[in-house]
């Protein structure tokens, strides 16, 4: 099938249909857990005119919070003054606020604010028309007078939305997330992307309480400020939004995003090598990689004994192949240094062909599968995305069976739990039956090829049609047996999580010689990571070909 650019135009103010979608979806698949003021929200935004929607949702999708009336332009809006009129009328929009007046001059370029500058009467250091947009603002942020506010006010006209909150809350409520926005449907408009048709259930919502959406609410906000916090460095920050979040009873439902922030804070914590802190949020949960950092905080504050004892631990239950390769490594370290008896781990050597290589303006890479190329070999680029296009259109009607409580809006990618160990277990039955039928190679050809041409473009997480070629699915479907892939998918579909990432980056094939190897590249420096090395061993273990191209410059 060829890929081509879709020429389907979207529909005049086909993003107020798409928020109209949204709010209407949620209005019935949540109506017995939306408050009154959040139904009264919705009420009175159908009560405003067709002008007024639009312009609130075309603001929507506009970085904010402030607008300049005069540069709003759309000329499906018939009367932009008569909606920013309404909207402010209605509480959807407030006019010049002198609190955050300076801060709307952010609308302005800096060619436009210079010359703003240089007609008002209050002192301005003219050399400062030289300097950045960002040193001119915060120059007037600090005069703060009366003089600055009364020639914004009396000069231009600026706004800035309202009852943002309730929109963040309907997004929440429909996408389960506040990552997803009103995109998601344009791509559909566009015909750029469709989406599975799953059954979407009332019982399967997301949300079933009132308390988890509060929750999720506040654990949304929590992750927003805390990226912000840590972007600015700011320690003490940090410290109290990771008390809110320790102090806050969540669900269940919410332990695992829990977790990771409580990871994330460590993580943060100890590049200010504040270890006690930083050991003290790891020890919140047992989400990896929480003992592997407990064990390198505890060694580097010079607790030997209590590091190791958390590798032991580890030793006994390992979460998955990477903490468990972890504990036996870094244990190894920790019991030579305590003196103790230890053993050696044995070094695994990995086949490797060294390359010294004449340095061009490629990627090394590229450069590696150049050269194969000048011995006959014939490849491409694959890395990671092949293997899980493989798998994913392998077990296209697994994925998107409709399994209780993992449906539920119809812009999903993917089950909410593709990425879970109980992925696996929640689907074992189906995914065994699949795995025997795809050892009959031409099932398992015909199947993916097929589910390629029937599902093209259709969004799957595993699936990223841009940047895989049918032509390398069937190259790979050519020269690995069916029992090497059928290994190969059901050690994927254990964590996939874990194991769509490390694969080789190279797919090289020799047609003459009748050979064919996978190849991870390295060029000077680089070290190879333990999710490779872990793939690497599994190759040679189902004698699937593969080595390592360590490359050095030619100088």
């Amino acid at each position: 099938m060829e890929k081509s650019q879709s020429n389907q135009q979207l529909e005049e103010g086909y993003y107020l249909l798409n928020f109209l979608k949204l709010i209407d979806f949620v209005c019935v698949q949540y109506d017995d857990l939306l408050s009154e003021e959040e139904k009264l929200f919705v009420e009175q935004f159908r009560s405003l005119s067709q002008d007024a929607q639009r312009l609130y949702v075309r603001l929507l999708s506009r970085k904010g919070p402030y607008f300049l009336s005069s540069k709003l332009q759309y000329k499906e809006v018939l009367s932009i003054e008569n909606a920013i009129t309404e909207l402010i009328d209605d509480d959807f929009a407030k006019s010049n606020d002198r609190e955050n007046a300076v801060v709307a001059l952010y609308t302005l370029t800096k060619s436009e604010l210079v010359d703003w500058l240089s007609v008002q009467s209050f002192p301005f250091p003219s050399s400062f028309t030289k300097a950045k947009k960002q040193t001119i603002i915060s120059y007037l942020l600090e005069m703060e007078n009366d003089s600055l506010w009364d020639a914004i006010d009396s000069s231009m006209n600026f706004i800035s939305l309202e009852k943002l909150t309730y929109v963040q809350l309907f997004r929440l409520l429909f996408f389960g997330n506040l990552e997803q926005e009103l995109h998601e449907f344009i791509l559909e408009d566009l015909g750029v992307l469709k989406y599975e048709n799953y059954p979407i259930r009332k019982e399967d919502r997301f949300f079933q309480t009132r308390e988890v959406i509060e929750a999720s609410f506040l654990m949304t906000n929590l992750k927003t400020e805390l990226w912000l916090a840590q972007d600015a460095k700011d320690v003490d920050r940090v410290l109290e939004l990771g008390e809110i979040l320790l102090s806050y009873p969540f669900p269940e439902r919410l332990t695992k995003r829990r977790a990771k922030a409580c990871n994330q804070i460590g993580r943060f914590l100890e590049t200010f090598k504040l270890w006690d802190q930083a050991l003290f949020f790891y020890q919140q949960t047992e989400q990896s990689p929480s003992r592997e950092r407990q064990s390198r905080v505890l060694d580097k504050v010079g607790e030997f004994e209590q590091a190791l004892s958390i590798c032991n631990e580890i030793m006994k239950n390992p979460k998955d192949d990477e903490e468990a390769e972890f504990a036996q490594m870094f244990g190894e370290k920790l019991k030579k240094k305590l003196e103790l008896p230890f053993e050696k781990a044995k070094r695994v050597n990995y086949p490797t062909e060294n390359l010294i290589l004449k340095k061009i303006e490629v990627r090394v890479e590229q450069s590696v599968l150049q050269y194969y190329q000048t011995l006959g070999y014939d490849g491409f680029y694959t890395e990671n995305l092949i293997w899980s296009a493989l798998f994913g259109l392998a077990f296209w009607d697994i994925i998107f069976q409709p399994v209780p409580a993992v449906f539920f809006h119809a812009y999903q990618r993917g089950p909410v739990d593709l990425f879970q160990t109980e992925f696996r277990e929640k689907r074992e039955v189906e995914i065994a039956a699949r795995l025997r039928e795809l050892e009959e190679g031409q099932f398992l050809r015909k199947l993916v090829l097929e589910r390629w041409d029937e599902k093209y473009l259709t969004a799957n997480w595993l699936v990223s049609w841009k940047k895989v070629e049918k032509y390398q699915l069937e190259t790979i479907l050519d020269w690995l047996s069916s029992k090497q892939l059928v290994l190969l998918f059901d050690q994927m579909s254990k964590s996939l999580s874990d194991f769509r990432s490390g694969f080789p980056d190279l797919f090289i094939f020799h047609p003459k010689e009748d050979k064919y190897a996978l190849v991870e590249v390295k060029g000077p420096g680089d070290q190879l990571r333990s999710n490779q090395r872990r793939w690497l061993r599994f190759f040679a273990n189902h004698q699937i070909p593969h080595f390592v191209a360590k490359v050095k410059w030619d100088e």
